[in-house]
Order: structure tokens, then sequence, then C-alpha cells
């Protein structure tokens, strides 16, 4: 479980960054295809990035259901907090 944690976070990481690569390489025309190209890789990116958050989420909450302990991870420019209930 730890293992796939650790995964998600870098998971997390990388998609946050080329979420900011994509969506600065839009702010500069090249042609319509590559903007196409882009606005696709960015949504692909934006639902990669919802989908491994709510896996990290509920892997936080299982874990925390198992150890009753408070986790803080933390990624440049957001951060989350697993508690137990």
């Amino acid at each position: 479980m730890q293992e796939r944690l650790a995964h998600l976070e870098e998971a997390i990481q990388r998609l946050e960054a080329s979420i900011a690569r994509t969506e600065n390489s839009l702010l500069s025309f090249v042609n319509a295809e590559e903007t196409h190209r882009l606005n696709v890789l960015l949504e692909q990116n934006k639902k990669d990035l919802t989908a491994s958050v709510s896996e990290w989420e509920q892997l936080g909450e299982t874990m925390n259901q198992s150890k009753a302990d408070s986790v803080l991870i933390q990624f440049p420019g957001s951060s989350y907090e697993i508690t137990s209930p």
C-alpha cells in the first residue's frame, strides 16, 4: 500500500507539471493542429490527475482506518492531509 501511495504521489506531481507546461504552450499559437493536440493532451492529463488524486485519497482513507494516524502529503503548490474520522 505504501508503494502504491508513493507511486501515486509521483504521478500526481508529474501530471501537475505536465498540465502547467501544456497550458503554457497553449499561450503561443503555432497552428490549429498543434492547438488541438495540446488541448487533447491537457484534457487527458486533467482526467488522469482527477483519477490519481481520487485513488490517492481512497488509499489514504484505507490506511488511516488501519493506522488511525494523520498523514500530510505536500506537492509543489498544494498539500493534502489525510486524517482518520
